[in-house]
């Protein structure tokens, strides 16, 4: 196995390389989708939460 990992070690560096740009490019284009996907679900968790606490004062 790690004589396996020696042999093919420009592969590695090479998927390594390719997976850390493909991470940069993807947070670049879909930053604001997510962001806005991230306040949607913070303003839900929060709504609810506050809805779970009033209604046992009803």
């Amino acid at each position: 196995m790690y004589n396996w990992l020696k042999k093919d070690d420009r592969f590695w560096w090479i998927l390594i390389i390719t997976v850390t740009l493909a991470i940069i490019i993807g947070t670049m284009f879909f930053w604001d989708w997510m962001w806005k996907h991230i306040y949607i679900w913070i303003f839900l968790y929060i709504s609810l939460s506050i809805i779970g606490n009033v209604r046992p004062y009803w």
